[in-house]
């Protein structure tokens, strides 16, 4: 039970002092970089969805989750990751970060549960958000590692 306390008093204090929150969408364009790359493609119609909790001017609690879809020549599979973290904003227009959390995925070989981080540079042109995404998965005897374009829309 007391596991459960400290993670819940920290979001709890993360969305207290909130002065604003964002919610974006966006699409993933897969560049596979590890020597898995050939074999598996993430298909660039995979969703990625980001909330973002204003703690200051500078830094904001980050909540992503999306749908990425991989094929080859003779599977499709599917990974979900559902990740937290924090965003670090340079200036008005330029930021970085790093999430973590669990992936979840539809093929048993890569497990049910799997460790995954994720960090990220991007650039802000208004309602607009360009990222370079690394997403990395370990605890799987191929776990899947990309870099990835993720273009985003503030709702």
């Amino acid at each position: 039970m007391k596991k459960f306390i400290l993670p819940f008093l920290i979001v709890i204090s993360f969305t207290s002092t909130a002065q604003k929150n964002t919610y974006k969408i966006g699409l993933i364009t897969p560049l596979p970089v590890d020597i898995y790359g050939d074999e598996f493609h993430l298909t660039i119609a995979s969703s990625f969805f980001t909330y973002e909790n204003k703690i200051s001017n500078k830094f904001q609690f980050t909540a992503h989750s999306g749908y990425l879809r991989f094929t080859n020549c003779t599977e499709n599979y599917a990974q979900i990751p559902i990740l937290i973290g924090a965003k670090y904003n340079l200036n008005s227009q330029y930021y970085f970060g790093a999430s973590t959390g669990v992936s979840l995925y539809n093929k048993k070989q890569y497990g049910t549960y799997v460790y995954t981080y994720s960090p990220y540079i991007g650039i802000n042109f208004k309602k607009i958000s360009v990222e370079t995404r690394y997403f990395n998965s370990v605890n799987s005897d191929n776990p899947p590692k990309y870099l990835s374009f993720v273009f985003n829309y503030s709702l």
